[in-house]
Formats: C-alpha cells, sequence, structure tokens
C-alpha cells in the first residue's frame, strides 16, 4: 500500500511538470494526490483501488504529448493501458472515459489554433496508442467480458437514469465536500485544493492554460454528482463515486496551476471563496450536528482562517503551500481515521 502511495505521487509530478515552473507546487499537489480520504477509505482497505491513481496521470500525459506534438506514439499512455489493463478491466473502463472527455475539451482548446484536419489527426493517433496500449492487454480479454456478464452486476436493473441529483443527494455532497464521514461519502477535499479550484474558476486570466482546466473543473465536477454518470462509470450498474481519484486528480492539478501562477484576485472574488468556504463549513458541521461534527469543523476553520490570512498577505507562495499540504493531509487523516 505504501509503495503505490509513493507511485501515485511520482506519476503526479510527472504529469504536472509540463504545467508548473515551481517544483514546490509539485511536491505540494503530489502530496495531496497520493494521500487523500479515496486512499484512506479505499485503498487501505482495498489495495487494488490504488493502483488507478498511479495510472491514471501517466494516460493523461500521453494525451498532453500527442496534443502537444510532442509525439505520435505515447510510451507512457500505451505501457499504462496495458498494465491497467493486465490488472482488470473495471479501472480501465473508467480510466478511458475520463481520458476520452479530457481529450475532448483540449481538443476543443486547440480547435482556435489548429484547424479540424489537424483536431481529427490527433484523434486517430489518439485511438491508434489507446488500442495498441488495450490490445497488449487483451489476453485477459474474454475472461473479463464472461466474468462481467456473468456477475450480475450488468442488467441489473438498479442502474440510476436521473441527470442531475436530487435535492437530499445535492446537500450529501455539500455536506462532506470540506467535512469528512466516511460513513457517508469518501470524497472529502481538503480545504486547499478547494481554494486553489475556486481561484481557478475565478480568475480573470485568459491565458488559455487556466481557461482549459476551468473547464475541467466544471465539467468534471457536474459530471460527478450525476446519477446517471455515476452509474456509467460503475458499468451501467448503480451510482457509486468509485471514480472520484479521477475527479480529484483533476482537482489537485487545478489547484496547484492556480497556486503556481501566482495571480493575486479581486477583492470581489475573495470575498466569493471566503464566503463559500465557511458557508460549506458550516453546513458540513449543522447538517449533522455531533461532538465529532463539532471538532472538526473547529479544527478545520481554525486551519482554514490561517491559510487564507497568509494566502492573502504573502507574495512568495511555495514553501507554504507545500507545508500546508503536508498539514491538510495530517488533518485529513486525523478527522478521517
Amino acid at each position: 500500500v505504501i509503495g503505490q502511495l509513493y507511485a501515485a505521487g511520482i506519476t503526479f509530478l510527472i504529469y504536472i511538470q509540463r504545467y508548473i515552473k515551481r517544483r514546490q507546487f509539485g511536491i505540494g499537489g503530489a502530496i495531496l494526490y497520493s494521500l487523500n480520504i479515496y486512499s484512506f477509505c479505499y485503498g487501505i482497505y482495498y489495495p487494488t483501488f490504488l493502483f488507478p491513481m498511479i495510472v491514471l496521470p501517466l494516460i493523461l500525459k500521453g494525451v498532453d504529448d500527442i496534443c502537444g506534438g510532442d509525439k505520435k506514439y505515447s510510451l507512457c499512455m500505451i505501457g499504462a493501458l496495458a498494465i491497467q489493463g493486465l490488472s482488470g478491466y473495471y479501472f480501465l473502463y473508467m480510466e478511458v472515459i475520463i481520458a476520452i472527455i479530457y481529450f475532448a475539451i483540449k481538443a476543443m482548446m486547440l480547435e482556435k489554433e489548429r484547424n479540424i484536419k489537424e483536431i481529427i489527426c490527433l484523434s486517430g493517433a489518439m485511438i491508434k496508442n489507446g488500442l495498441i496500449g488495450i490490445g497488449l492487454s487483451s489476453v485477459i480479454f474474454v475472461p473479463s467480458l464472461y466474468g462481467l456478464f456473468s456477475c450480475g452486476r450488468a442488467g441489473n436493473n438498479q442502474m440510476s437514469y436521473s441527470l442531475l441529483p436530487n435535492g437530499e443527494q445535492l446537500q450529501n455532497y455539500f455536506q462532506v465536500l470540506l467535512v469528512p464521514d466516511v460513513y457517508n461519502m469518501a470524497i472529502t477535499i481538503p480545504v486547499i485544493v478547494f481554494v486553489g479550484c475556486m481561484g481557478i474558476l475565478c480568475t480573470k486570466n485568459v491565458d488559455i492554460q487556466k481557461k482549459e482546466f476551468k473547464y475541467y473543473v466544471i465539467i468534471f465536477s457536474l459530471l460527478f454528482i450525476s446519477p446517471l454518470w455515476g452509474s456509467i462509470m460503475n458499468g451501467f450498474s448503480y451510482s457509486s463515486d468509485r471514480w472520484f481519484f479521477g475527479v480529484y486528480f483533476i482537482l489537485v492539478a487545478s489547484a496547484m496551476i492556480y497556486f503556481d501562477s501566482n495571480e493575486v484576485l479581486e477583492i470581489k472574488a475573495k470575498i466569493i471563496i471566503g464566503s463559500t468556504l465557511f458557508g460549506l463549513l458550516a453546513w458540513g458541521i449543522f447538517k449533522e450536528f455531533n461532538k465529532t461534527k463539532i471538532i472538526s469543523g473547529i479544527i478545520l476553520a481554525i486551519g482554514s482562517i490561517i491559510f487564507m490570512i497568509i494566502l492573502n498577505t504573502s507574495k512568495s507562495r511555495e514553501n507554504k503551500i507545500m507545508y500546508f499540504s503536508v498539514g491538510s493531509v495530517m488533518i485529513l487523516g486525523f478527522l478521517t481515521f
């Protein structure tokens, strides 16, 4: 388990180096990505759930390499798909869908710089790389297919057809977004990641990279709360949050890219971020009011206040973000266990 957590952090660093200038943000992001509530709750009990956290950054790096024109064939993507395929098609299925959405958004952003013919060529290169990678693991494809259709998961009439969550489901998402409640859902994110993602959403910077990751945050977040999409990502069965590792990867990468830009937001944006942050903390505490929630809320609120003060008064963010990343992981781990 420990080895897989280290490997997940390393592959995050491999991916993020294209987008950041200062390595401290990469290290902070790697810590946040590898040590999160998903790995605490799912990974420790089911170590196989950690493997897709290692593979996904390599697959998406392959997408970046192909779209960036660096190469027509990405050994990174091919190898990652092949290894994941040999480990099982369940998470490969999720990762391929995530990669397709990631590529679609990137292609949309590239459309202004390249013509349609070039986009089609890139799509063809993506398909070729994907088929090669999956083909290398095809030795277990037939047994996996047989297992899928004989296990009762497929066609078990538990699939959710609701595109949007109902009021109660939405309240539950907001309740555990910042205050952990692992008996409900294991999707809590650290405050530092939330602030970074809100920053990239509120920025008025027209930089194409920030705009691209703004779309990633919005689209992946909306898909995650959709019961229908949760069913699709779980093999057209009951809606599941097991693909949260992919959403969380996008959120952490987006947050570190925002912090690396060292952008100073307008007062209005800071008020929006601060009020949303403490509103969600209050909702997480008082929705199910108990002693544990009070303790969690006090710790998170104090940490959030300190973080927001230092973030808005310090010109140099590099080391502070890295230290806060370590602190966030320690706090989240303590509150989880």
